[in-house]
Formats: C-alpha cells, sequence, structure tokens
C-alpha cells in the first residue's frame, strides 16, 4: 500500500508542476523593458549621426532630416517570454544642446516586422511625435513615447520570434523649430512577458 501511494504521489508532482507552470503563464504579466541593437556600423561607416558627449552621457546628435544619412536604425526581436497581446512602447530619451523657450521638435519612428522566411517588407508604420518646449535650460532632457501597435497588420500580426526594423529620424516641425540639435541618449522598448521558463 505504502508503495502504491508513493508512485501515485511521484505521478502527481508533474502534473501539479504543470497546472501551476500553466496557471502562471496565462495569470502573471511582468513589464520588460529592452535594449535593440542598433547599427553602430552604418555610423561608423559615414560618421552621421553624430556622437556626441555631455559628461558621463554619450548620444548620438540629430539634426532636421534632409535625405541625408542623419537617421539611425534599431532591430529588436520579439521574445519568446512575449504575451503575444500586449503593444511595444519605445521610449526615447534625449536633451537639446541649445536653450528654448516654446519652440517645436518633431521625431519620427518607422517600422515594420518580419518573421524569418517571409519576403522582406519595403513599406514602413510612420509614427510621429511633435514636442513643444517650456523654458528649457541648455542641455535640458525628455523623454518621447511611441506605440508601435502589434496587430495593426492583422492577420499579418507581431508573433513571438518576429524581427522588428525600426528607423528614427528628426523632422522639420510644424513651427517654431528649436535652435540647435536634438541628442538621443538612450532607446528603450517596453512590453509584457508571461511564459514562465521560456527563453529570451
Amino acid at each position: 500500500m505504502e508503495e502504491r501511494n508513493r508512485e501515485r504521489f511521484q505521478m502527481t508532482i508533474p502534473k501539479v508542476r504543470s497546472i501551476i507552470l500553466d496557471y502562471l503563464s496565462n495569470r502573471l504579466k511582468v513589464g520588460i523593458k529592452l535594449r535593440p541593437a542598433i547599427d553602430m556600423a552604418k555610423m561608423a561607416g559615414t560618421g552621421k549621426p553624430t556622437i556626441v558627449y555631455r559628461g558621463a552621457f554619450r548620444g548620438f546628435s540629430l539634426p532636421t532630416y534632409a535625405a541625408d544619412e542623419e537617421v539611425f536604425f534599431m532591430l529588436p526581436h520579439v521574445l519568446e517570454r512575449w504575451d503575444g497581446v500586449s503593444d511595444f512602447i519605445v521610449h526615447l530619451h534625449g536633451y537639446l544642446d541649445t536653450a528654448n523657450n516654446a519652440k517645436k521638435f518633431k521625431l519620427q519612428v518607422s517600422w515594420n516586422h518580419m518573421c524569418l522566411g517571409d519576403v522582406i517588407p519595403a513599406t514602413f508604420h510612420d509614427l510621429e511625435d511633435e514636442t513643444t518646449t517650456g523654458d528649457w535650460a541648455q542641455y535640458q532632457s525628455f523623454t518621447v513615447d511611441f506605440t508601435i501597435d502589434h496587430d495593426i497588420d492583422t492577420p499579418d500580426i507581431i508573433v513571438s520570434g518576429d524581427v522588428v526594423g525600426c528607423r528614427l529620424r528628426r523632422l522639420a516641425a510644424s513651427g517654431d523649430e528649436i535652435a540647435g540639435e536634438v541628442v538621443i541618449v538612450s532607446i528603450d522598448i517596453e512590453t509584457h512577458i508571461n511564459k514562465v521558463g521560456k527563453p529570451l
């Protein structure tokens, strides 16, 4: 009898573990921030955008885009642990290298996605944000957010394992353009995961 009960108990452990993991995978969501790979080879080859330094911070200086190389590319990969339903929030952190008061600057993130085996698209989804400064001192920092809508291309939605290509550039503002340049210091992409024990 004891041996039979021991066998039953040992058979039950994997089932309980499976139930717990399944529950956590479907109920537990955790926010995560990713640092996308930036195409440094392009910058090294063209010298644009210009790399600048302010104290301990390195950044990329962006003048207004004029069909030149003042643009950079990012290539985030969608995690296997992604929850499959959350959008992706691109956070741009930077500063202005010149003091401005009630002036404007516009940033654009253009993106598309693919999975291995796809024909790579030549089109973009363009996201734009125009910011109006207050009475900003020189080197005033800022954050601008963009939302990548994961199912905008239904039925060809973003899925785990996809590669998302992103292009960042500064466009001309609608008016009252800032003096100086926008400097991008860091970029992260925020989303949610809900898979337990899955690889990155």
